[in-house]
């Protein structure tokens, strides 16, 4: 989901563009459209995994579940608990290194000069606390709070030494962007005969993002000013504040077709907007000292509630299938999801068509000691890049981890024998390969297209650190 951010013009370009000068052309920015891709794309909304057993298995957990993380990859999968569970996972540090090299770039022809955004993000993430008990001899009820994307960006750049007749040319870019999403609600997960498992799940979901930019853009004469050498200066600032409220379900399938053979499905509804509130606020102010025939300043403030009820879809519905096989001491299991397009013009909602694919295997050691290990693909499902802040990266990576359980003695009058706490610790890095969109000023060829692509290459590291409880 993008918001385009037009960023106008301080002065129109028909009658008081701000001239640098008569040679080199506008210094405004007539017509840039500034999209800004939000950090939920970051790892394309797969930054981290929601369960222990899938942060060491690549993310798996659609057609084979041990954990209370069920409730989220496959409802079904909560039929399989046979105790009361309370699991608390989160990745407890995350690292990401962003860099987009030249997103904004000035030339005259001969010396060039850029803007880039260079971020490192270190982050603690709770992503997930699940509790689940079985009410009925088989049916498991899990209560969950999940946590799908946390991330946030902010950088600094800028030049003012780029020669121009009679002076020089400079851009200063401050960018900050910052995400939040949380899901909230319950699931149901039901055994049938013929080791048939069906499951529910709904979802209540706030998601809250914030976003600020600021543009200065700038001529500065190193002579004294004269009508070929105009000093002038725009500045462009755009805040963000919007908070979503919305809904979605879940249902899932598992099936045990053959001895130790599993079969799963899980279908995850669009992401419905229910609701929406904030506000932004938009300044676009300039100057210049020496053209008579343009005004001296001009400067536009405008303020919009972004207050709304109702909406629309705005996540695609996600459909996964999967395969899980067991051997002496472990399983191996191997996923596949598809995520139709959506197109929702009023919310800026263009999302393509994407697949996906993991695999993962467990390994029981000892009684108290599992590793796993997976591969994934995170694919996105935004549009080609093509203009400044568009961004199609597609990330691949591999999780690896190990899970210890320690059993501890009860009494005998109590109903358990043993509680058993078990921790799970997981490394996942991810790597992403695409192109993203920027913006060149070519002051020696005015009229050329300003929108540019450009690869790009990031990286995803995070840790984590998940605890188990059974009793």
């Amino acid at each position: 989901m993008r918001r385009r951010v037009s960023m106008g013009r301080a002065y129109t370009a028909s009658s008081s563009a701000v001239k640098v000068s008569r040679r080199v052309g506008v210094l405004a920015l007539a017509g840039l459209t500034l999209a800004l891709a939000e950090p939920a794309h970051a790892g394309n909304g797969r930054s981290y995994e929601l369960g222990n057993d899938a942060a060491i298995m690549g993310g798996t957990g659609v057609a084979r579940s041990v954990d209370g993380a069920a409730a989220w990859y496959n409802p079904a999968g909560l039929a399989a608990i046979e105790r009361y569970q309370l699991d608390v996972s989160g990745s407890a540090f995350m690292l990401r290194f962003r860099k987009y090299p030249s997103i904004m770039e000035a030339t005259d022809g001969v010396t060039t000069r850029s803007v880039g955004i260079s971020d490192t993000e270190f982050v603690a993430v709770p992503t997930s606390l699940v509790f689940a008990r079985r009410v009925l001899p088989k049916l498991v009820l899990g209560f969950g709070l999940f946590v799908p994307e946390m991330a946030e960006v902010s950088s600094q750049d800028g030049f003012d030494d780029l020669p121009v007749q009679g002076g020089s040319f400079g851009m200063q870019l401050d960018f900050a962007s910052k995400v939040r999403s949380f899901h909230v609600g319950f699931a149901l997960g039901g055994e049938l005969g013929g080791r048939v498992r069906l499951g529910l799940g709904l979802f209540g979901v706030y998601r809250k993002t914030q976003s600020r930019v600021r543009l200065l853009e700038n001529n500065r004469p190193t002579s004294p000013a004269t009508p070929e050498t105009s000093a002038a200066f725009i500045v462009f600032e755009d805040d963000d504040n919007r908070s979503v409220i919305g809904g979605l379900f879940t249902v899932g399938a598992q099936w045990e077709f053959i001895k130790g053979w599993h079969l799963g499905v899980t279908v995850r509804s669009p992401l419905w907007q229910f609701g929406q509130f904030g506000d932004r606020t938009t300044v676009n102010s300039g100057a210049q000292t020496t053209d008579r025939q343009l005004p001296p300043a001009s400067f536009t403030l405008s303020k919009d509630n972004l207050r709304k009820t109702g909406g629309g879809t705005v996540l695609p519905v996600e459909i996964h299938v999967a395969v899980a096989a067991e051997f002496p001491g472990g399983y191996v299991a191997l996923e596949a999801d598809f995520m139709p397009p959506v197109e929702n013009e009023e919310l800026s909602v263009d999302s393509r068509f994407a697949w996906n694919v993991r695999a993962g295997v467990r390994y029981q050691f000892t009684e108290r000691f599992a590793a796993g290990l997976g591969l994934f693909t995170d694919r996105t499902t935004a549009p080609p890049a093509a203009v400044l802040g568009d961004e199609h990266v597609d990330y691949y990576g591999v999780t690896l981890g190990g899970e210890y359980r320690k059993p501890i003695q009860l009494g005998s009058r109590e109903e358990a024998k043993t509680l058993v706490f078990s921790t799970t610790f997981g490394v996942r890095y991810a790597f992403g390969l695409g192109q993203f969109g920027a913006y060149k000023i070519d002051l020696a060829r005015p009229n050329a297209s300003p929108d540019v692509v450009r690869d790009a290459v990031l990286h995803e590291l995070s840790l984590h650190l998940g605890s188990t409880l059974l009793f």
